[in-house]
């Protein structure tokens, strides 16, 4: 796996809540500063990254309650 920081991804950012694994493909992080966006990671070129801005979140219904 791709160490996270080497791909300019923020330490603080780098936790359960922000770090999403999507299989062994891809690395998907949120980042709140210094505006809000995701940075999808694609494993198999661990050195290049995709940035993603959004103003607001989709909501999921399978974790709404």
């Amino acid at each position: 796996m791709a160490k996270l920081p080497s791909v300019e991804i923020n330490p603080q950012f780098i936790t359960f809540t922000d770090v999403t694994m999507e299989s062994n493909k891809y690395t998907c992080v949120r980042e709140t500063m210094p505006q809000n966006s995701i940075v999808i990671i694609d494993m198999s070129v661990p050195n290049q990254r995709r940035l993603c801005t959004y103003e607001s979140k989709l909501p999921n219904p399978c974790f709404e309650r």
